[in-house]
C-alpha cells in the first residue's frame, strides 16, 4: 500500500530504484526440444497438421457424453474419437482452441443429440465403425465431415 507524501521515509526503508544490466540477445535464445526448425512438416493426404490441444477437446466431450444418443451397436470409444477429431478440425480451421459448440455441431450433424434420421444413422454407422483404432479411417472421416460442413480450404 502506498504511503502519503507527508509521511517521511528513512533512507534504509526506501525501495531500491529499478535498474537493469545490458543483456546479450544470444544468451536469451530459447532451446526448446519440441521446436520445429530446419525441416518442413510432411504434407499431403492423411498427414493432418498441428492443431490445438486434443486433451481439452476430450474434456469438453465429457460434458456432452451423457446427452449422446447412440444405438446399442455403436461403440462409445468410436463416437468419442470421431466427434473429438472433427471438432479439432473445426477449431484448427478457425485458428483457435476447441469449444463446446464445435463438439455440438459435429454431434448434431450425425444426429447424436436426438432426432437422428435414417440417413444420419446409416452414415454414422459406416463412418464411426472402428475408427478409435484406425487412424487412416479417422482421417478420412474427418475429411468427409469437413466437406459436408463446408470447411474445406
Amino acid at each position: 500500500m502506498s504511503q502519503p507524501d507527508m509521511v517521511e521515509i528513512s533512507t534504509s526503508e526506501r525501495a531500491p530504484l529499478f535498474w537493469a544490466e545490458p543483456v546479450n540477445p544470444v544468451e536469451l535464445a530459447l532451446d526448446r526440444p519440441a521446436e520445429l526448425t530446419g525441416r518442413r512438416l510432411a504434407q499431403g493426404q492423411l498427414n493432418g497438421r498441428p492443431g490445438p490441444d486434443q486433451g481439452y477437446a476430450l474434456a469438453l466431450y465429457e460434458h456432452l457424453a451423457g446427452q449422446v444418443q447412440a444405438l446399442p451397436t455403436e461403440q462409445r470409444a468410436d463416437i468419442q474419437a470421431g466427434v473429438v477429431a472433427c471438432a479439432m478440425a473445426i477449431a484448427g480451421r478457425l485458428g483457435r482452441a476447441p469449444i463446446l459448440a464445435d463438439l455440438k455441431v459435429v454431434l448434431e450433424h450425425f444426429g447424436y443429440l436426438g432426432g437422428a434420421t435414417s440417413e444420419q444413422i446409416r452414415i454414422r454407422q459406416d463412418r464411426f465403425k472402428g475408427i478409435a483404432h484406425n487412424y487412416q479411417a479417422l482421417r478420412r472421416m474427418v475429411a468427409f465431415t469437413e466437406m459436408e460442413l463446408n470447411l474445406q480450404e
